[in-house]
This record gives structure tokens, C-alpha cells and sequence, in this order.
């Protein structure tokens, strides 16, 4: 398979080329050349840190101006973001002493938590090995689903009415 789609990378990187010679540099992708804009539109997306890419392509697409970020400091943006949602994560484990983050606590680090179980369970193996060390230390739970509320009968409720706190 793998000598399969590079084949297929290196005809729709061979098409953009013909199109860029042609056209001009990173020339607009219009209706007759959906697919290979959505392949295209794939290329770009692979930027994201969690996901294995080939550096060696992205910088050919980079050479003829489709990738406008700067790929070499993608990393090192998203590497800060994460540890910035990482230490406010640390603060809320003081606080609380749990990483279990609702929407109604802080609805932006609460999103966070539950991007990083999903990254994690989708693909364990390619999970960056020192963040999954870092949220294990404070006790961070990957697989933890949200209980289902207990129903209680009458006379429970009374009781927790009487003696809530």
C-alpha cells in the first residue's frame, strides 16, 4: 500500500505542478480540479503535530506555495499551547485534587481534556509518549466515561434534603 499512494502523492503533486507552471504559483484550485484540491486540502490538514507526516512532501507543496504556515514552527506552536493548557490543568488539579474538568468549571480547559482522551484513544500508539507521562503524574484518566447519575426513591431524596451540607 505504501508504494501505492506515494505513487498516487507524487501523480497529484506532478498534476499541481503541470497547474502552477501554467497558471502561476499556488494557483486556486477550481470545480474541475476537486479532487485534487481535497487532496490537497488532506496535505494541509497532515500539518497537525499528531499525526505522522512526510516531511520531505509537505516541503516540496511548501517550495511551490500551497503550505503558507511555517512548518518548521508548528511544532514549537502547538508544543506551547499544549503546555499552556497543560500547567492551567496543573492549577485546577491543586484546586480540586482530580483532572475531571466539566463545561460549567472552565469550558475551555474542559474541551482540552476531552480532546486529549479522544487523540488518545483513537491512536494510543502515535499519543506523544512525555504528555501522556505528564497528564498520568497528575492523575489524569484517558478512559474515564462519565458515570450515569443514580436514580434514588423518595425517601433517599429526603434524606440527602435533610442532611446536604
Amino acid at each position: 500500500m505504501g508504494d501505492n499512494s506515494d505513487a498516487q502523492w507524487d501523480n497529484n503533486y506532478a498534476k499541481l505542478l503541470a497547474l502552477n507552471e501554467k497558471y502561476g504559483q499556488a494557483v486556486r484550485l477550481t470545480g474541475r480540479q476537486y479532487a485534487l484540491a481535497k487532496w490537497l486540502a488532506f496535505q494541509v490538514a497532515n500539518l497537525n503535530p499528531n499525526v505522522i507526516v512526510d516531511k520531505a512532501k509537505l516541503d516540496k507543496l511548501a517550495t511551490i506555495g500551497y503550505l503558507v504556515r511555517d512548518t518548521k514552527s508548528l511544532p514549537k506552536r502547538t508544543d506551547a499551547l499544549w503546555e499552556s493548557k497543560y500547567r492551567e490543568l496543573e492549577e485546577f488539579h491543586k484546586l480540586h485534587k482530580h483532572c475531571r474538568v466539566t463545561g460549567t468549571t472552565n469550558k475551555q480547559l474542559h474541551h482540552w481534556t476531552v480532546n486529549q482522551k479522544a487523540l488518545y484513544r483513537k491512536s494510543p500508539d502515535t499519543f506523544c509518549v512525555e504528555r501522556k507521562d505528564k497528564l498520568l503524574k497528575l492523575g489524569f484518566d484517558f478512559n474515564r466515561i462519565r458515570p450515569k447519575r443514580q436514580k434514588i426513591d423518595g425517601n433517599d431524596r429526603k434524606y440527602l434534603l435533610l442532611h446536604r451540607r
